[in-house]
């Protein structure tokens, strides 16, 4: 049995004022930006994604991810490579005792970016497999607990997400989603509370980040860092979530992907916005008086 392959998704929860409907899965197709419109890179303030610039080395040895699958499932091959903590690799490289295929932790795997990540370390999908894709998948080292929700997130059904990446020579279908077929892609799996890899709790829609590449023989590049912030809605009664990216998943997706700087974080009540804003003009005006 071999990891299942995800749409990328982020789970992510803020705090408004206001409902928000939940319904269906939310979709972002994000095009390639020009150097002059990349954003800033960086973490979120309030971040509850661990790890967030990948810098933390998970413990040597065999990922216990991999270990427990072979425990609950029957006998299986562990994956010993290097690895940043709580993030684990799927689809090709799931539980490889070799050197990895597809699945890259740089600078020390794999193949540098076309300029260096804004953290110094970054997870690499190098896919020029027809019949195989990668993938990058959060679970907590030790427990494999998905990541707790900020508590506001949960009660209103709102975050923010936040990651940089970059990409080359890109191809896929783009038609395919809706079935977990194509796409490169990060996405946010949610979860009830407690949920695990193991647990199956996966519970309702997902948000998914895709790349607007063009179908083959048609290529896309991001040849320097994009950061990509967006605010994401949260199925009600979910409070857990898990990150993927994904290389796509049929015979047309083909490419390189660097990912970096990968937080979540909650949203601000629209109330709590203006106090702050009322707050910030009311300190400047004090400092203009004394001035």
């Amino acid at each position: 049995m071999s990891r299942k392959t995800c749409i990328l998704t982020l789970a992510v929860g803020g705090v408004c004022a206001f409902a928000v409907s939940s319904a269906f899965a939310q979709t972002v197709t994000v095009p390639p930006s020009p150097p002059a419109a990349a954003g800033t890179p960086g973490i979120l303030p309030g971040n509850v994604l661990p790890n967030p610039d990948l810098s933390v080395a998970a413990p040597a040895g065999p990922d216990p991810v991999t270990s427990q699958w072979g425990t609950s499932y029957g006998p299986y091959t562990e994956d010993s490579n290097p690895r940043p903590l709580n993030w684990h690799r799927g689809g090709a490289d799931w539980g490889v005792q070799g050197p990895p295929t597809m699945e890259f932790w740089n600078p020390t795997q794999g193949d540098a970016s076309p300029t260096p990540p804004p953290s110094g370390t970054a997870l690499e999908i190098n896919d020029g497999a027809v019949n195989n894709s990668g993938e990058w998948f959060t679970a907590i080292d030790g427990s494999n607990l998905w990541n707790t929700l900020p508590a506001d997130s949960i009660a209103n059904g709102l975050a923010t997400i936040q990651l940089s990446w970059e990409y080359t020579n890109v191809t896929d279908d783009p038609t395919d989603v809706k079935s977990g077929g194509g796409n490169f892609r990060v996405t946010v799996n949610y979860g009830v509370a407690g949920a695990t890899l193991f647990s199956g709790g996966f519970v309702g829609p997902s948000s998914n980040f895709l790349i607007a590449a063009g179908t083959s023989p048609n290529t896309v590049n991001q040849d320097t860092w994009e950061t990509i912030d967006e605010t994401l809605n949260i199925p009600a009664g979910d409070s857990t979530f898990e990150v993927t990216i994904d290389s796509g998943g049929n015979a047309n997706d083909t490419g390189q992907i660097w990912v970096d700087d990968i937080s979540v974080s909650s949203v601000p009540e629209p109330t709590c916005i203006a106090g702050i804003t009322a707050g910030s003009m009311l300190l400047l005006a004090r400092r203009r008086r004394r001035a």
